[in-house]
This record gives structure tokens, C-alpha cells and sequence, in this order.
């Protein structure tokens, strides 16, 4: 008979942080539930709203341009070992969609750099609540009259948010009223490539986050050379900060940035796609403002009046609607 030698314990291995995000972005993401979905968005949506306040922040230590780009280069190195995995047939998506996504980004860091308030580029990205069902007609899915219903609960909760604010609008609001309509093509986009690639989202989002870095840098460095707004402005140095707390400060804003709200928030997103509709995601764009107005008191010091109040209700209203009733 066989001699058979004894067993040799295996070793576990410690899994690490990339193992772990492998894991819930690939792996875990085809089981996961609505109800999971719905409250990732919700996560997502609080971390994007939160950094709203937080480029208003790092606004005082950078310009736009350098922000912009800052956080989408720090987002692209954290997702390069996804980028790696880029398979051939997924790329053209991931251009396409990764170009809608920079030029709404680009419109978002115009409006701000032109004057436009946090508050105000928090309600208009919010509006691709509105303009997402009214695209999605356009491919051909009905939608129905609850649906539209928690668009416009949505759209009126986010005005009362930012009107809080006070103030005429802009020039850069003009340029800001480009952000919900190229959002909303992201989105609608996004969704069908990611149903069909159900378990690479990462990969979607690596490819993704590195068009919108590459655009950052290019229009950060061109558009001075063609005369128009939004590049890189080195002239009092790379920090403007009045001091060295407020340049750390600044820095450590930069990053956080470059991690939550861009590369894991995107990441998440994407999966959230690929069990919620982009209508029902774009409804909870309406809870930005709310948290955009949150990360202004901590961040900026500014106070919420009556008009926040109200906004904010109407604003969870609107994702009540949709979602559970």
C-alpha cells in the first residue's frame, strides 16, 4: 500500500487591503442585494456630497485646476492594479465613458473656479435626477409617474438647499448647467457597460479614473496656451495657503479626496449600477447638497438656515419614494 506522508498544515494568508476591495468589488458584487445597493448609494453619495466642502477648503491652498487634476492622478495610482487587468474588450467602454465622466468634472471644477458657490454646484449636479429619467426615455425605457414624482422632489428639494446660500448666479453657473446632462449620459452609459462586464467594476472604474486624469492634466497645462479659464496658475507657487497649517490641511484634503470620494466612491458607483437603474442613482445625487451643505459648516463655517431644512427633508423624501414606496 501507498505510504501516505503526513498532512503539512497550509499557512494562511493574510489578505490585504487590495484582496479585500478585490474581493467586495469583484467577487461579492453579482450577490449583492437592492437593499445593499441602496444603501451603498446612500455612503456614496454622502462621501461626494462631503467633498463639495472639501474643495472649497483646499480651494485656499490650490487652484481648481490643481485640485482637479491632484485627485484624479491620486485615484488613478490607487486603482493601477486594476488598470492592469483592463481586458481588450472593455476598453473602448471604458474610454467612452470615462470621457463623459471628465467632461462633467471639468464643467463642475469651471463653475466653481468662476465664483460659483459649494452649494450651488452641489444643486446642480443634483439635477441629473432630472435629466437622467428624462435620457433614459430617450433610449426607450418607461418610467413611471412614482419616478418622476421623486425627480421633482428631488429637484425641489435642492433648490431650497441651495438658495439657502443667497446670492445671484454666475458666470460659472452657466458653465455649471453643463454638469447634470454629462453626469446623466455617465450614468446611462456606465450602467450598460457594467451589465456587461457584471464582475469587473474596478477595471471599468480603473479605466474610467484614468481618462478623467489625463483630461485634468491636459486641460490643466493647455488651457492657459488657448486662453481660456481653468489652468494650472503656478504663479504664486504651488501653495497659496496663508499659512503652513492651512497648506497641510490643504494637502491632507488632496488626498482623502484622490482615495473616498474619488477612486472608491467611482468604484462603488459602478457596482451600484449594476442593480440599480440610473434613474434610481441619479435620485440619490439629490442627497448631495445635504451633505454638500454638512461639510460646509464643518469645513467653511457656514450656517444652515431654514431653506437647508427644508431642502434636506424634501431631498430624503424624494429617495423614500423611489425606493420604498
Amino acid at each position: 500500500p501507498e505510504l501516505l506522508s503526513p498532512a503539512v498544515p497550509q499557512r494562511h494568508s493574510r489578505k490585504g487591503p487590495f484582496d479585500h476591495l478585490k474581493y467586495l468589488f469583484g467577487e461579492a458584487a453579482p450577490r449583492m442585494s437592492e437593499t445593499q445597493a441602496q444603501m451603498w448609494l446612500l455612503v456614496i453619495v454622502g462621501l461626494c456630497g462631503f467633498s463639495f466642502g472639501m474643495v472649497k477648503y483646499a480651494g485656499a491652498t490650490f487652484d481648481t485646476s490643481t485640485i482637479l487634476a491632484a485627485r484624479f492622478v491620486v485615484a488613478s495610482a490607487c486603482l493601477i492594479p486594476w488598470l492592469r487587468q483592463v481586458k481588450p474588450e472593455m476598453i473602448p467602454a471604458g474610454l467612452e465613458t470615462g470621457a463623459w465622466l471628465a467632461a462633467g468634472y471639468l464643467s463642475q471644477a469651471l463653475c466653481m473656479s468662476q465664483g460659483t458657490k459649494a452649494g450651488t454646484a452641489a444643486f446642480m449636479a443634483a439635477m441629473t435626477s432630472i435629466f437622467t429619467p428624462f435620457l433614459e426615455r430617450m433610449y426607450g425605457v418607461r418610467l413611471t409617474a412614482k419616478a418622476w414624482g421623486a425627480a421633482g422632489l428631488a429637484l425641489l428639494g435642492s433648490a431650497f438647499l441651495s438658495l439657502d446660500n443667497g446670492g445671484l448666479p454666475t458666470q460659472g453657473d452657466l458653465i455649471g448647467l453643463l454638469q447634470p446632462l454629462l453626469f446623466s449620459v455617465y450614468l446611462i452609459k456606465s450602467e450598460r457597460s457594467i451589465r456587461r462586464f457584471p464582475t469587473q467594476a474596478m477595471e471599468l472604474t480603473s479605466l474610467q479614473v484614468a481618462v478623467a486624469a489625463v483630461a485634468a492634466l491636459g486641460w490643466g497645462l493647455l488651457a492657459p496656451l488657448a486662453g481660456l479659464p481653468g489652468g494650472f496658475d503656478f504663479s504664486a507657487g504651488l501653495f497659496h495657503g496663508e499659512s503652513m497649517a492651512q497648506n497641510i490641511g490643504g494637502v491632507a484634503c488632496l488626498l482623502f479626496m484622490g482615495v473616498m470620494p474619488t477612486a472608491f466612491v467611482i468604484g462603488m458607483q459602478i457596482v451600484v449600477l449594476s442593480k440599480l437603474s440610473s434613474s434610481v442613482t441619479a435620485v440619490g445625487a439629490a442627497m448631495k447638497p445635504v451633505f454638500a451643505a454638512a461639510s460646509g459648516s464643518l469645513f467653511l463655517g457656514e450656517t444652515f438656515g431654514l431653506n437647508a431644512a427644508i431642502g434636506g427633508l424634501l431631498s430624503i423624501g424624494a429617495i423614500l419614494v423611489r425606493t420604498l414606496l
